[in-house]
This record gives structure tokens, C-alpha cells and sequence, in this order.
């Protein structure tokens, strides 16, 4: 759905807040990214978008349980999923204009952007979505943005979109310390992913944990001491929360996860 169109579908839905005020603060939130000015203003609105999204989730929970169970009329509620879901997306579009609409590195759009990232941590895949083009946006790809852009990497740890794993492991061989530290942050929120996925994540880890220790073993390499002692800690505290173990040792990890790679019990989706 065009963002341009998120006000026509919301007539018909149950919304969380009237629709009257959605239209009000969105003409409200577009009136004050052309501003260029009141980024505190903008800042509440986009709070009020993301409580917005959030009561949209429970809705949607709420549908599938109805649907589960027969209750209710199916095509009415399995369109109202639909019609949330849309405006779920439109939501975060809104955000992501706070990016598109303000361009210049002043102190106000750094905090108008930080709270916008925040948000989109709190919106599923269609904050993944965003945060990963916020990580790649070329405004923050100085040297001095890498925290920043770390703070991207680990809110979408935060939106528990298990489909991101893949891209999320990858960066666990950044050339960037403060990069893999928030990739391994992020992963920290997939105790509850399915159990293949948390496998697949945990081999990852448990394997650069290594590596990272083992270059860090000599003394002479003050690049690999210093790095190691950047992840070590991140790494092991996301392999503590997808598997329920505890070790300071990465070799006591590796062999934890050789002893237990095949146990279907602890890799099951329960």
C-alpha cells in the first residue's frame, strides 16, 4: 500500500486510536518534517505511531486466537488482519519519512533519528526492514557513525523478525568491532526463534567465539586482544540465551555445542 493512501483504508477498522486522530497527526507529523525545526514535537508523534503499531499487534494476536478457535465471522476478521497489517507497514513508512525528509547531520536530527530506529525495533519485519536501510544509508557510513550504526544492527535484534539471522551472523565477521558486538547483541533476542534457526545461529557463534579467542592468545596481536575483548562478553551472553548454558571458556562452548549439536530436545520449537 502507498503511504499515500494509509488514511482511505482506515475507516473501516477497529483501530486502536479514531481515526479522526491518526489523520490529524499524520498531516501534523508531515507539517513538522517540513519545518525543518520542532524534532522533539516530531519525536512524539512518532512515539504515538509506534504505540499505534503496538496495539495493532495485540489485535492481530487476538484475530489469530479467534480464527484458531472458530469464533466469529473468518472472512470479517481474516480481512481486518489484512486491513491492520497494511497500516502496520503504512506506520512505518510515516517514520522512515523522518529520514527521507530531514538530510543535514544537525544535533536535532541525530535525536529525531535515534528515536525513529528505536521505533522501528519495536515493528517486526517492517522495522527490519528500515533499520537495514538506516545501516547502509550512506549519511552514517563515516567512521565516527559506527555507533550508531551499531545501534541499528542491534534493534533489529529487537524486532524478533527471525527471518534476519542469516544477514545478522554475517556480521559477526565485520571488519568493525563495535559492528560484531551488536550483532551479537541482537542475536541475544533469539531465545525465542524456531529451533533450526537458533542451531544454525549458535554454530555461528560458538565458532567465531573461537576464532576471536584463539587470535587473541597471542600476545603480540594487541588488534585481536582488543576485539576479543569487545565480543567475547556479547558473544557468549547470546549463546547463554538460545541455549539456557553458562560458560566463561569458548572451548567450554565448543564443546558444549559438539556434545549437543544432534539432542533434538533442545532444538525443538517448544
Amino acid at each position: 500500500m502507498m503511504l499515500s493512501l494509509v488514511l482511505s483504508a482506515l475507516a473501516a477498522l477497529p483501530l486502536a486510536a479514531p481515526q479522526d486522530s491518526l489523520s490529524e497527526q499524520v498531516k501534523e507529523y508531515k507539517s513538522i518534517l517540513d519545518d525543518r525545526e520542532r524534532e522533539s514535537e516530531a519525536i512524539a508523534l512518532i512515539d504515538a505511531f509506534t504505540t499505534r503499531y503496538a496495539a495493532h499487534s495485540e489485535r492481530l494476536v487476538e484475530i489469530a486466537d479467534m480464527l484458531e478457535i472458530e469464533e466469529g465471522d473468518a472472512k470479517a476478521l481474516k480481512k481486518e488482519a489484512k486491513d491492520i497489517a497494511d497500516e502496520q507497514e503504512d506506520l512505518a513508512d510515516l517514520i522512515w519519512l523522518a529520514f527521507k525528509e530531514r538530510k543535514r547531520m544537525t544535533e536535532g536530527h541525530r535525536r529525531l533519528w535515534k528515536a525513529a530506529v528505536f521505533s522501528f525495533g519495536q515493528m517486526g519485519p517492517h522495522g527490519a526492514k528500515h533499520l537495514w536501510k538506516v545501516y547502509g544509508d550512506k549519511r552514517f557510513k563515516d567512521r565516527e557513525e559506527v555507533g550508531f550504526r551499531g545501534t541499528c544492527i542491534e534493534q533489529i535484534g529487537m524486532t524478533k523478525d527471525w527471518d534476519q539471522w542469516e544477514d545478522l551472523v554475517d556480521l559477526l565477521d565485520h571488519h568493525e568491532d563495535v559492528i560484531i558486538a551488536a550483532s551479537a547483541t541482537a542475536l541475544k533476542n533469539y531465545r525465542g526463534a524456531p529451533g533450526k534457526v537458533r542451531l544454525e545461529v549458535c554454530a555461528k557463534l560458538v565458532n567465531f567465539l573461537n576464532s576471536y579467542y584463539n587470535a587473541a592468545s597471542n600476545p603480540e596481536d594487541t588488534t585481536a586482544r582488543q576485539r576479543y575483548r569487545m565480543v567475547g562478553r556479547p558473544m557468549s551472553d547470546a549463546l547463554s540465551e538460545m541455549t539456557g548454558q553458562t560458560f566463561q571458556d569458548p572451548l567450554d562452548w565448543r564443546k558444549w555445542y559438539n556434545d549437543n549439536k544432534k539432542n533434538k530436545e533442545i532444538w525443538s520449537d517448544d
